[in-house]
């Protein structure tokens, strides 16, 4: 019985291996039962512990990866329009506009006429770039042009300049003279007359003369410019051309004013049906 006994008892390897088991066994559970909720973060975790079989399928969000981790989707299908937006605000009022400046005019072809005793003897021709007189009687001869002539632009009244008049003369068809006039009327014609400006220099030449006035010459509503080209016709089967005749204005510091009726001028009584009319 002593020797059954002795056999039974545990070696001290034997112990301190049953010890070790049962701790074992028992400090996990211990351990978890001492972590207490929300008490494990960043800092427990080891480099790498996450792994893609830990992480749920569809749990993460764009914005759980740095930019550029996640590769672009297709490009989708374009949008509606959007509704259209409100008006903006009204700009800023721009510069004024030019109050000065010259102003050329030139009178075409067809306003030439036959001036003074030389109607019936002197023919003058329009054609696209010139205007052709020629005559059937040798002697003196005038040709006029009446160009219109705005007397206000820019708010301002204006002055005329200068004219350039073009011309092809020849040896029996010269240019005798030319004369610039203005016709200021208020009370009927003929009005008065005075000459701008005059040359009575003989040319037989073609070229473009610039005729400039000594004074700008201030332009009224009132006022009718006429140039005027006196020719010496020594044969009739020579030609004068006439080209270009360009007006030169400019405004001048003079405010516009609306043009009255002139004093002569009578009024009309307005028609009505039944009625023929009479001037007061």
């Amino acid at each position: 019985m002593k020797g059954i006994t002795r056999r039974l008892r545990p070696s001290p390897a034997m112990v301190v291996a049953c010890i070790a088991l049962v701790f074992a066994m028992t400090g996990a559970g211990y351990a978890a039962g001492m972590l207490g909720p929300n008490t494990v973060g960043t800092k427990q975790l080891k480099k790498n512990a996450v792994i893609s079989s830990k992480v749920k399928n569809r749990s993460l969000l764009a914005v759980d990866f740095k930019a550029g981790q996640l590769p672009k989707g297709p490009k989708g299908d374009k949008g509606d329009a959007g509704a259209p937006g409100a008006p903006g605000a009204p700009g800023q009022q721009g510069p004024p506009g030019p109050t000065t400046g010259l102003m050329r005019i030139s009178a075409s072809s067809g306003d030439w006429v036959v001036g003074g005793t030389s109607v019936g003897t002197l023919t003058i021709r329009p054609f696209t770039d010139l205007t052709r007189i020629s005559t059937s009687a040798t002697g003196i001869h005038f040709a006029h042009v009446h160009p219109s002539l705005p007397e206000a632009a820019f708010g301002k009244r204006m002055s005329l300049e200068s004219v350039v008049f073009c011309y092809d003369a020849a040896p029996n068809a010269v240019l005798d003279a030319t004369f610039l006039r203005v016709q200021r009327q208020t009370a009927g014609p003929p009005g008065t007359n005075p000459v701008l400006l005059s040359d009575d220099t003989d040319r037989a030449d073609a070229a473009c003369r610039t005729y400039t006035l000594p004074t700008p010459f201030e332009l009224s509503p009132d006022d009718a410019v006429n140039f005027a080209a006196r020719i010496n016709f020594t044969n009739t089967t020579d030609v004068f051309d006439v080209g270009r005749t360009t007006f030169v204005l400019e405004p001048t510091a003079t405010p516009a004013t609306p043009a009255g009726a002139p004093a002569h001028a009578t009024m009309l009584k307005p028609v009505t049906r039944g009625d023929s009319g009479s001037a007061n």
